[in-house]
Parts: structure tokens; sequence; C-alpha cells
């Protein structure tokens, strides 16, 4: 195995027992592994782009995954909340795990951004693959894609 892919693979499957780990204990804090796993997951979409199928469900999640870290690494934010508390995305950095569902964000909660490279298209694959399942569904889901490409 190529060792940049080694070093993705595993940054990531160690940052998604991280998260894993928090998510399962009262009062874990999630913010830490979630955002290294958004970063971790990019930078193996970003290494493999050749690799990649950007026309099939997976490749368009991937896509939706790196605008969700967008939030992550520029505005501060998270693109998740905890179901049923009306908790905006700006209020969750400092908040913890456990005492509730944690989910992907509508994409209308959260705020435009001035894409550099002009109209940014991942805005409505994000809320058709990602917007409303639970944290570590999309996460899972991109990670066996990434580490099983041909």
């Amino acid at each position: 195995m190529n060792p940049q892919q080694e070093l993705g693979e595993r940054g990531l499957s160690e940052a998604m027992d991280r998260l894993r780990e928090r998510l399962d204990a009262s009062g874990g804090w999630y913010q830490g592994p979630f955002t290294e796993a958004l970063f971790w997951i990019v930078a193996i979409k970003d290494f493999n782009k050749a690799r990649i199928d950007y026309t099939i469900t997976e490749g368009k999640r991937l896509q939706a995954i790196g605008w969700a870290r967008n939030y992550a690494a520029h505005e501060l934010l998270t693109p998740v909340r905890i179901e049923g508390a009306g908790m905006l995305p700006s209020m969750l950095p400092s908040m913890i795990g456990g005492g509730g569902r944690l989910a992907w964000v509508n994409e209308v909660v959260l705020p435009q951004r001035r894409e550099p490279k002009g109209p940014d298209d991942r805005r409505p694959i994000y809320q058709a693959l990602i917007a409303g399942r639970s944290i570590l569904e999309p996460l899972e889901m991109a990670q066996a894609y990434l580490v099983n490409l041909p």
C-alpha cells in the first residue's frame, strides 16, 4: 500500500475510534475527533481524486463531506446538532456529546459562504446525502468507500 494512503487510512481510523468512544461516553467531547475525521476524509479524497467517481453516490457524499468540512475549517462552525434541542451550529463547538442524538444540520441553518471559485453545487448534495443523518453514518460510509478504492 502507498505510504500516504496508509497514513490517511490510519489517521481516519484512529479519529473514528476516538469519535465513537466520545459519543459512547456520557459527556464525552466529540468535536475534536469529529473535526479530525472530516479533515482525514477530505485529505484521503484529495489524494485519490483521480480514482474517485464523483458521478456515483459515494463520490457525491465525499464532495458533501468536503463542503461540510469547510464550515469546520473556515467558519469554526460544526455541521451537527443535538436533535430536538433547537441548538444552532454556532452554539455547538463548546458542547459535549451525550444526552441526545447528534445529527448533521439542515443546510439552510448554515450561513452562506462566499466561495472563492464561484458558485458551489455541493450544498444541495449535502442536503440530499448528509443532512439529518446521525453523526457517524456519512463518516462511516465515506471511510468504507475510501479504504476500498480500486
